[in-house]
């Protein structure tokens, strides 16, 4: 029953999706020739920007079980935290996705804590962006982004903004993805500051030990 609720439900999405978009191409053409699109040629071009790219093949390599260093900086100047964690990549949704769990410590001013995240990670072949969307026990937010790779594909840069927890206006956040190996990566986390610089607070050292 579960899985024909689910099915039932993509498939109302689906069809919701198409007919707004519908809608909007026959608004625009409406003063025009009053014509219906066609809606096999409007299908088709769903379901090719559906279907995963080079960019989800390059994701996939990802998979596996990493090995993390995580070094924090509270603020510009302060002395570095270093905690441990593991995390584990998996494809989703027919490799459309990359599913990220992780689980170890977070240190702040030399006090751990127990942390625990969860990520999305993928490409949008509409916007032509990558996105990605993270959660974890650190907070109540789901920090979403999107950005873009360098010509080799190993680098990505993504941007987010959130609410400023100390007061108004936001945060704009800079991450940055750094695939230097089959089994090493990077990743930096960036705040900009109120005169536009970059303050790095975290980095990630990540060593894969597994290939799934």
């Amino acid at each position: 029953m579960k899985k024909i609720f689910k099915t039932l439900t993509s498939a109302a999405v689906l069809i919701g999706t198409t007919a707004l978009v519908t809608t909007q191409v026959v608004s625009q053409h409406d003063h025009q020739d009053h014509q219906r699109p066609d809606m096999n040629e409007m299908w088709e071009s769903w379901m090719k920007l559906a279907q995963p790219g080079a960019e989800h093949a390059r994701m996939a390599k990802q998979a596996g079980t990493w090995s993390q260093e995580n070094t924090h900086w509270m603020y510009p100047g302060a002395d570095p935290s270093v905690s441990h964690s593991t995390a584990t990549i998996k494809p989703i949704l027919g490799g459309r996705f990359m599913m990220e769990t992780s689980k170890g410590t977070f240190s702040i001013q030399g006090q751990d804590f127990p942390f625990e995240g969860f990520g999305l990670f993928g490409y949008d072949r509409l916007k032509e962006k990558h996105v990605y969307a993270w959660a974890d026990n650190m907070g109540t937010m789901i920090m979403i982004g999107e950005g873009t790779a360098d010509p080799t594909g190993n680098v990505i840069t993504y941007y987010s903004e959130f609410p400023n927890p100390m007061g108004e206006g936001t945060v704009r956040m800079k991450s940055v993805s750094h695939i230097s190996g089959d089994d090493k990566a990077t990743f930096e986390m960036y705040e900009q500051q109120p005169d536009g610089s970059w303050f790095r607070n975290m980095m990630i050292k990540a060593t894969r030990s597994n290939a799934n």
